[in-house]
């Protein structure tokens, strides 16, 4: 239900960053939707962004603000990031890894295995279990989103989409 305040917003910067719409359940699988979440690593936002990487991409960090916690900017922060892991891997499944995990890590797995296919590097371990299970929670996600009749859930009532301002 909580996805229901963001889609909208996160539709349109998937969309202008040209990253694919299904990517929008990075956002479940990280946080449940909930922009001002930290994590046991102390990764933050709907996002989960580290603080490097969050400065990375131009989200201020300070006493004052975390721009991490904000919705639209930590989510063309996101869109971006995810473009550029996929400039860098050519492939839509290890930018996810890479998201998870880093990108030294499936660099160094892609090595190691001596294949760039996701799904051998998880079949031979070479990722962290954690980031082989990210992708197929993220997948069954767009998977259930896209059948909703398949699957007893019955009604969901969907947050009203956030309205808000920007300001200079």
């Amino acid at each position: 239900g909580r996805s229901g305040a963001y889609r909208d917003m996160i539709q349109r910067v998937l969309d202008e960053e040209d990253v694919p719409a299904e990517l929008f359940h990075l956002a479940q699988a990280e946080s449940g939707f909930r922009p001002t979440v930290k994590s046991y690593a102390s990764a933050k936002g709907m996002w989960q962004f580290m603080a490097f990487r969050g400065k990375q991409y131009d989200l201020r960090q300070d006493r004052y603000v975390d721009e991490r916690d904000d919705p639209e900017k930590s989510t063309r922060a996101a869109a971006r990031h995810l473009k550029d892991l996929y400039i860098e891997f050519g492939d839509w499944y290890l930018a996810l890894a890479a998201y998870n995990s880093g990108p030294g890590r499936v660099t160094r797995a892609i090595e190691r295995g001596n294949t760039r296919d996701y799904w051998e590097l998880s079949d031979k371990r070479l990722l962290p279990k954690q980031t082989r299970d990210y992708i197929p929670i993220i997948l069954a996600f767009a998977y259930a989103s896209k059948n909703l009749d398949v699957y007893d859930v019955g009604e969901i009532d969907y947050a009203p989409a956030q309205r808000y301002d920007s300001v200079t």
